[in-house]
């Protein structure tokens, strides 16, 4: 045989691998969609029936998973994965299997062309004054692209308007805004070039998954059809799993944080228990990363960081110190500092102190949840049970439990929390798939505090935090003060992906080398009266005005969010006497209306609706850019400090324990310093310290 033949044979042999090798993978997607829509609609909470209407919605959730900004695909591409639905109305999985197929492909290309797309701009100077303005639209209007010229002209607005972003974004406060578009001009070549090459990077990214690059896609995919039922199931590689269930050993040096990714931001996915990132107070899961800088050091360019790269550098041996910017689930910029510490399970993990004024109250925030899950005495529910024996040590007169921006976490010790505060008795009652509703009771007598109480809460407290809620609210046991909570009142477990499997029998058919997985929404918690929570959140006795109302984010505005309902259950239950609800909040709100700073944030946020949540079209000519820029972050200063104010009500001092822990510990002593700052000036603890006071007083006549 000549060489000649014997290269086709070897190429042919190659050809053919790779196309079983696809054909392969094709099959095994194809399979996972099947019995996802079956596990599904099997073992859901509320099943949904796969009409037109609803796969043409998950179709568009795909889409909008791979290309959220219609960057990539072309109008072409849209119309040729719609047929497929069209043609397939009697069948809606097959025509999955066909769009996941197709569109895999043509997705890669669309990739590669955008690739040598940017490359092409990043030798273009960009022309901003002919490059008038950026649209944003919230409406759904699922546009893309007519053919390929029309993308470019999509690219090249959106390169005008990151390159203004990035650049505005990081001006100095002394930097006026001619002479930072003077700079902007001199140097576009420079910024034009950086923002081309962060945006390629994102793409290989994507291009680098290699043989992995059909699983990314597929994920995406059958996701996009979880997210059809409810927010909160989910499809999970054993990788994902297994980030998702991560747990502490016993003992790590480190920050305390895990983080995760999404739609190319890198997020907090857990603060651990006890760790510098957590006992800073300032920290929350669901935080985006925005900056990363060792202290002393430049910071660390992370645009097109992955979470393992990242994750190497906070891990580094070399890196002791290190300040972290994040962007809230709020909107706001924070930057804390943190320092490595080392993490014990048996450390002290949630730490109280005391506001000393007219009355001696205690205060304790709580970030998350958390579980001790092999052992029980290591929950939140027990940690906070300790720190409430050192604060009556020190004779408080009443208790602020807070619980903002908590989003959740083990809902066993949400109860075992609420039967702390709460004699023997009905908590909550739990309805899941094709059962009876069900009573939960706290069956542990007694209470380990039962004096005046008032609980922290706003938009962003979710789940657990709002069951704790709803069941000191239904037994008159504390005052509820903040803003409406998000409205998660639902129940998931994870299943393997096994279409025989239900919440039934999954504990005798578990397979121990599943690689896929379902976490799907089982059931609802309800409140005592029989309604739920869900979507509706739990409204708070005293409202305060939002800090950031205009960035308010519930679940009712999640697409697919189950609904609030009610059921019938008759629950025999004691409920404390009526709390002084309607003297308190008279007098909470003519202090609210007298006060310059809650007086501030509604007028902030008034504005801040008209010009940041309002405004459709952005001006991408440089001055025009700046000003509008400007305008938006001076009100997102403006609120952050409005929410700030030096209390002359209360000095915050630590319980007599903590005190003896700072003094041979200079970390814990800087960050307890840090803290007792930000409880000084936070008005809205201020607030929660004169209702408490108003509550006592009353009791007392």
């Amino acid at each position: 045989m000549n060489k000649f033949i014997n290269h086709i044979l070897i190429l042919s042999f190659f050809i053919l691998l790779t196309i079983n090798a696809k054909s392969q993978s094709e099959n095994e997607h194809c399979t996972q969609i099947k019995t996802l829509v079956t596990m599904l609609n099997n073992n859901h909470y509320e099943p949904v029936t796969i009409d037109y209407d609803v796969a043409n919605s998950i179709f568009k959730n795909y889409i909008e998973s791979l290309d959220p900004y219609s960057f990539y695909f072309i109008e072409e591409d849209i119309n040729l994965f719609s047929e497929k639905l069209v043609n397939n109305s009697n069948n809606y999985t097959d025509a999955f299997c066909e769009i996941l197929s197709l569109s895999t492909d043509i997705y890669k290309k669309r990739l590669q062309e955008s690739d040598e797309l940017l490359t092409e701009l990043s030798e273009i100077p960009f022309d901003f004054e002919v490059i008038d303005t950026m649209y944003f639209s919230s409406k759904d209007t699922f546009l893309f692209p007519k053919n390929k010229e029309k993308r470019k002209q999509r690219w090249t607005k959106i390169i005008s308007y990151k390159i203004c972003l990035n650049f505005f974004y990081d001006l100095s406060d002394t930097t006026t805004i001619d002479e930072s578009v003077d700079d902007l001009m001199k140097n576009e070549p420079e910024y034009r070039q950086n923002t081309i090459l962060n945006e390629q990077c994102q793409i290989k990214k994507l291009l680098s998954k290699d043989n992995d690059f059909e699983n990314f896609v597929a994920i995406q995919f059958l996701n996009a059809i979880t997210s059809n039922y409810d927010p909160h199931s989910m499809f999970f590689s054993l990788d994902m799993k297994e980030a998702f269930e991560s747990e502490i050993s016993t003992t790590t040096y480190s920050f305390g944080i895990f983080l995760e990714e999404s739609d190319g931001d890198i997020y907090i996915a857990k603060l651990i228990p006890g760790s510098p990132a957590w006992t800073s107070n300032e920290l929350n899961e669901g935080d985006i990363i925005k900056k990363i800088q060792p202290q002393g050091e430049e910071p660390i360019e992370i645009t097109c960081m992955d979470v393992y790269e990242m994750e190497a550098i906070l891990n580094s041996a070399e890196i002791s110190k290190m300040d972290i910017t994040v962007k809230k689930t709020n909107g706001l910029i924070k930057t804390i500092m943190l320092v490595k510490a080392e993490i014990q399970t048996d450390k002290n993990k949630i730490t109280s102190y005391i506001l000393n004024g007219e009355k001696k109250i205690g205060y304790i925030y709580l970030p998350a949840f958390y579980s001790g899950f092999e052992n029980e005495s290591e929950g939140c529910a027990n940690d906070i049970a300790k720190e409430i024996i050192k604060l009556k040590k020190e004779n408080i007169q009443g208790l602020i439990f807070d619980v903002r921006d908590n989003g959740g976490g083990s809902v066993t010790e949400a109860l075992n929390l609420a039967g702390i505060f709460i004699n023997v008795g009905p908590l909550a009652i739990s309805k899941y798939t094709n059962t009876e509703p069900t009573t939960i009771k706290d069956m542990n007598r007694g209470t380990i505090y039962n004096g005046p109480l008032v609980l922290m809460v706003n938009n962003f407290s979710a789940s657990a935090s709002e069951l704790l809620a709803a069941i000191l609210q239904d037994y008159n046991r504390a005052i509820i003060v903040g803003g409406t909570t998000f409205g998660k009142g639902s129940a998931q477990i994870i299943l393997p992906l096994d279409s025989i499997i239900t919440m039934d029998n999954f504990a005798t058919n578990f397979n121990e080398n599943s690689s896929s997985f379902v976490k799907v929404t089982v059931g609802k918690m309800y409140r005592l009266d029989g309604s739920t929570y869900q979507n509706s959140g739990v409204s708070p006795d005293i409202n305060l005005p939002n800090l950031l109302e205009f960035y308010s984010y519930r679940e009712e505005d999640l697409p697919a969010a189950l609904k609030s309902d009610s059921i019938i259950k008759k629950i025999r239950f004691s409920p404390l006497p009526l709390l002084p609800i309607k003297s308190l909040l008279e007098k909470s709100q003519i202090r609210i209306n007298e006060s310059a700073n809650f007086k501030d944030i509604k007028e902030l946020n008034d504005q801040a609706i008209s010009l940041i949540i309002n405004q459709e079209f952005i001006p991408l000519e440089p001055t025009a850019f700046a000003e509008s820029m400007s305008l938006q972050m001076d009100i997102m200063t403006e609120l952050e400090n409005a929410g700030k104010r030096e209390t002359n009500l209360f000095k915050v001092e630590n319980n007599e324990y903590f005190k003896l822990v700072i003094e041979v510990d200079s970390y814990q002593k800087e960050i307890n310093s840090n803290v007792i700052q930000n409880i000084e000036k936070d008005i809205y603890i201020e607030e929660v310290y004169q209702i408490i006071n108003n509550y006592i007083n009353l009791i007392n006549k």
